[in-house]
């Protein structure tokens, strides 16, 4: 029997309880999970799951609003293997307007000094039916998410609209994720989901980003995507989405770019080679699929029951699936054997 959506969630949440309680188990706590504050507008204000170990805060509602107050980061996952869950049924709101990241998992402003305190692993999840709003408006280079594992051999997983049942995602910002065993996971469901801003995977962390809208509607990417470091891994899935940006591997990264369905992809005005191949074409019954490395960069197309044609691009130093930088070439190859 299928299982509900009330279900799968209480799955979630008890599946990440019983990780913190074995973290807990493992390591005492004596710090308690800080109490929950607000401003004079309803909304939480500074959330965090406290300095101790295995511990979980939890934030739930209708309409689950949290932003900064001060120097400090709207939701800061601290301690060790600690949890943060965020669910509001019809929506939530997690913004700022600050180089303060508004979900972060340190201490500090990055921008002005050395972040302190980053914790060792743990998990943020954030789930709505509703809306999911997640901005940092400040503009410029700021980041909307900033997580940088603080311990490899604890896991850091952070996860936005997890369970897909999101009415509509809209971020605003980059989202910046560093360091081994660090791994995020963004769901872009629903109508007109959009998500603005560069996204980064550095040092050995992993991003996945499933752009997937309703059907009859759309959802659209504006910023590049960059691997950069050994094992540092970017998985884009988008089917019936637009993708306004390219998406590099520098030293030792990867990325893949698959687009279904009416996807279509469009590299940055200054590149040329593969905007001409891939970003000017809408893919058609078939599933294009870009792979880069620091060292090439390999497109395949499978149409059914037809044949797989591949692109590679070299660029010095520098790759990118959707469009390569003025000045790299490209070689087509047709002549592989239908699949």
């Amino acid at each position: 029997m299928p299982q509900s959506k009330e279900g799968k969630r209480y799955l979630r949440s008890a599946l990440a309880l019983a990780v913190a309680g074995a973290f807990a188990a493992m390591h005492p706590a004596w710090a308690d999970v800080p109490e929950l504050e607000t401003n004079s507008d309803g909304a939480y204000i500074n959330v965090t799951a406290g300095t101790g170990t295995g511990e979980t805060q939890s934030v739930t509602g209708d309409a689950v609003s949290i932003t900064n107050s001060g120097n400090a980061h709207a939701l800061t996952l601290t301690g060790t293997g600690n949890t943060i869950l965020i669910d509001g049924t019809e929506s939530v709101s997690i913004t700022a307007n600050s180089q303060y990241a508004p979900i972060s998992n340190f201490s500090g402003n990055p921008w002005a000094e050395t972040p302190s305190s980053y914790s060792a692993g743990g998990t943020i999840d954030i789930e709505s039916d509703g809306t999911i709003t997640l901005s940092n408006t400040a503009g410029g280079n700021n980041q909307v998410i900033d997580i940088e594992n603080g311990d490899s051999d604890t896991p850091l997983k952070l996860t936005v609209n997890g369970e897909k049942t999101a009415a509509q995602v809209v971020m605003t910002g980059n989202v910046l994720t560093q360091n081994e065993g660090t791994n995020t996971e963004i769901n872009l469901t629903g109508t007109d989901s959009s998500l603005t801003g560069q996204v980064y995977a550095k040092d050995g962390a992993a991003i996945t980003l499933n752009v997937d809208p309703k059907t009859g509607s759309t959802a659209t990417v504006t910023g590049s995507g960059l691997v950069d470091g050994t094992d540092s891994v970017m998985t884009v899935n988008a089917n019936n989405a637009v993708l306004n940006g390219g998406y590099y591997a520098l030293d030792g990264g990867t990325t893949t770019v698959t687009l279904t369905g009416n996807s279509v992809q469009t590299a940055p005005e200054k590149t040329s080679g593969f905007s001409a191949v891939h970003g000017s074409l809408p893919t058609r019954e078939e599933e294009s699929i870009f792979t880069c490395t620091s060292s090439s960069c390999v497109r395949v197309v499978i149409s059914p029951a037809t044949e797989i044609k591949a692109v590679i691009g070299s660029i010095t130093e520098k790759n990118v699936a959707g469009g390569a930088m003025s000045g790299s070439s490209f070689t087509e190859i047709t002549s592989l054997e239908p699949r």
